[in-house]
Formats: structure tokens, sequence, C-alpha cells
């Protein structure tokens, strides 16, 4: 992974241009259509219609970060105990990185990362991601019901709120 690590750094090559909250990150079309299914499809849908050369991301600058260092080394040096990155890697369909974040997730802690990912397991069907953050829930319950922040995310999610207590 060492040899396209670097191509990361250097844009001379680059085809496409993804960016996120104005900093541009150049990219390599053949890259992540090689890694992701959906840059693939989003691709092979351009050529047929108008060539732009740029998709604006919605997230954060570390969490596009964290995904173009995994599309081109296979890793990530960074934090990957975040529940947004999660969701991106399940998003694009990087298993690997599902995989990353699962390792780091089994040592989360914070109440509101888990909260994060029991709602995101949840949406995207992440049932490993699910069980474990419902055993973390159940598991301190008193510090999640004490928590305005669980009570603000969960309050939407009766289904889960429900799946919880039957726990």
């Amino acid at each position: 992974g060492e040899e396209l690590g670097g191509l990361l750094e250097d844009p001379v090559f680059s085809d496409f241009t993804l960016e996120c909250c104005g900093v541009k990150f150049p990219c390599h079309k053949a890259i992540l259509a090689a890694r992701s299914k959906v840059f693939n499809k989003m691709f092979a849908a351009n050529m047929k219609e108008t060539k732009t050369e740029m998709a604006k991301m919605t997230m954060k600058v570390e969490t596009l970060k964290a995904m173009l260092e995994f599309i081109y080394s296979g890793e990530v040096s960074g934090d990957t105990n975040n529940a947004e990155l999660l969701e991106v890697a399940d998003m694009y369909e990087l298993p690997g990185l599902v995989a990353i974040c699962f390792n780091s997730f089994k040592t989360m802690v914070s109440i509101e990362d888990v909260t994060d990912v029991l709602i995101i397991s949840d949406r995207h069907g992440l049932a490993d991601f699910k069980k474990l953050a419902m055993e973390k829930v159940v598991e301190h319950r008193e510090r999640f019901m004490k928590d305005d922040k669980f009570h603000e995310k969960m309050t939407p999610c009766p289904k889960l709120l429900l799946e919880l207590l039957q726990q």
C-alpha cells in the first residue's frame, strides 16, 4: 500500500477532486473506483452525463482524510473511533474500513459515540455494531439513562428504545 499512499500526496496525475468544507483533495478515479463500488457506479454514470471532475462531500474533513487514507493505503493512521467514519465506510462500501472501525469501537466508552454508533448501525443494518452498542448501553445503563445527549438522540428512535428494553 506504500506506493499508492504516496499518490494521495502527489496530485500530478489526479483526475478528480473531492471537496469537503472548502478543502480540496485531488484524487484518482481509477483508485477510487477500484476500492469502492459506490465511486465505481458514480464514475460509470458520469461517463454518460457531463464530465464533472469534482464531488462535494458532506462530512468532517478528518473523516474524508481517513477514508481517502484507507482507500489509498488500506490503513488509517488517525482515530478510527468515530461514528461518522463508520457511516461513511458503510455508505461507500468499504468493508475493510468497517472492520477497522469495529475493532476500535470495541474499546469505545463515550456515551455520545456509542449512541451514534447504535443509531447508525440500526439504520445501516450493521448487526455486529448494533449488538455491541446495545451491550454497552445495557452494561452502563445508569450512566446512559442520566445522560441528556442520550435522551435527545434516542427520542426520535422509539423502536430502538423498545429493543434496548428487551435486552
